[in-house]
């Protein structure tokens, strides 16, 4: 129970809201007036258009009344401590056009955000389902829970998604976190091609997606308030390991890296500054309170860059494979092609040839002749020099008789011989 004495001024015309923080299960405020008090109830358990005032927030407007002190009673009912710290209460008192301009602000921002994912989510899954390229799922996967983990911190999925399930509301976060993770370590494997680059990252990538895993059943099976703590660690440690494994590829020349890099850093970097405001190092204000979201949808952006680039990267890899292997086929024809004509010209050859004297045939002449006598007169009509056509025709008389009495071998020599005489 808290009593809150209110000091009212002359502004009647200024209504107030006041605004309950840390997600308390049921907030009942109790306002004084003519006839006793009167009791208006929101909370965490209503859905968003149970309360008093239709909001994923947990708000109360505050009556006007005249100007002196009034008190106003709060009864709240849960649990907000988390991991052994201290429950705590926080509670602001706010103008109301105030309250509108800052509701207005946050849905415009929240919308851009959930625009960013589901455009993201949506193209990449077309892709995947024109290409079957598994990277193109995994990443949208890994955005689509990432992305719902952010807009769940910002109550939007208790207003839209399941406005009448507060108890999955108050867990979803857990379990999308390790969905989240478990798809990033295959996302990661695929778009870097561990298995390529290194052996012991690609088994490290396991053991991680296998660890959250466990962790996520551990969820189901002890509740998330134990395994939330192992499951953020377990997702810092991932992170700075995603950052590590991009370093050591963009060092090996891995093109797809820069970008990737790139993205993994600058989430890291908003999830610094996030966690410093949180612990109130840094000055809370609208970029450091959502700079991890902030920082998520750049990431989301400049994955999806990167996976453009790798897929240019991969294009150009196998347009340079096909472009060798095109040379390559073509100076295999080419050679071919010169051995194929060698081969007809010595088959031309040896059809025009007799194969025991080495003089040509009556087929080379019959193919010859009437080319050669043609030359020869258009020659004498153009009255040009010519050369005479020679053509020597022998015949060795009784030759059978030499065969006959020496040998087929003898008339072979004897063949040859007169050959080389003529």
């Amino acid at each position: 129970w808290l009593r809150l004495p209110l000091r009212r001024s002359s502004d009647l015309w200024v209504g107030w809201i006041l605004r309950v923080e840390l997600g308390w299960s049921r907030v009942d405020l109790y306002v004084p007036g003519s006839e006793g008090f009167t009791r208006v109830t929101s909370g965490d358990d209503l859905s968003p258009d149970e309360r008093p005032l239709a909001s994923n927030l947990v708000v109360f407007r505050i009556p006007p009344s005249e100007p002196g002190v009034e008190t106003l009673y709060v009864r709240m009912e849960g649990d907000t401590s988390r991991y052994g710290s201290a429950r705590t209460t926080r509670m602001s008192i706010e103008r109301g056009d105030e309250f509108l301009r800052e509701t207005r602000l946050i849905n415009y921002a929240q919308g851009i955000y959930a625009g960013i994912i589901i455009a993201m989510v949506s193209y990449n899954l077309i892709l995947f389902f024109g290409v079957g390229e598994w990277t193109y799922f995994f990443y949208s996967i890994y955005v689509l829970t990432f992305g719902t983990v952010w807009m769940g911190r910002a109550a939007f999925t208790r207003e839209y998604l399941w406005p009448h399930a507060p108890r999955w509301d108050a867990e979803s976060g857990f379990y999308l976190v390790a969905v989240a993770i478990f798809f990033s370590v295959f996302f990661v494997r695929s778009f870097l091609d561990t298995r390529k680059w290194s052996r012991s990252i690609d088994v490290a990538l396991w053991t991680l997606a296998g660890l959250t895993a466990f962790l996520g059943l551990a969820g189901l099976a002890a509740g998330t308030r134990i395994a939330a703590p192992l499951l953020a660690i377990d997702a810092l440690v991932t992170s700075l390991f995603y950052g590590i494994i991009g370093i050591v590829l963009l060092v090996r020349g891995y093109r797809p890296a820069r970008l990737f890099l790139t993205a993994w850093w600058v989430l890291i970097a908003t999830n610094i500054v996030y966690i410093l405001a949180y612990l109130e190092v840094l000055p809370k204000n609208a970029f450091t309170y959502n700079s991890a979201q902030i920082g998520s949808a750049f990431e989301c952006i400049l994955l999806a860059f990167a996976l453009a680039d790798r897929v240019n990267a991969l294009k150009a890899e196998r347009q340079k494979v096909q472009e060798d292997y095109t040379s390559r086929l073509e100076f295999e024809v080419q050679r071919r092609t010169v051995e194929l004509n060698d081969l007809n010209q010595q088959l031309t050859n040896a059809s025009v040839t007799d194969p025991l004297t080495g003089l040509k045939n009556r087929r080379f002449i019959d193919a010859t002749i009437e080319v050669l006598t043609s030359e020869v007169r258009r020659a004498i009509f153009k009255g040009k020099h010519r050369e005479d056509i020679l053509i020597c025709i022998a015949d060795l008389d009784r030759f059978k008789r030499i065969n006959d009495t020496f040998g087929h071998d003898v008339g072979d020599r004897m063949l040859k011989s007169a050959a080389t005489v003529l």
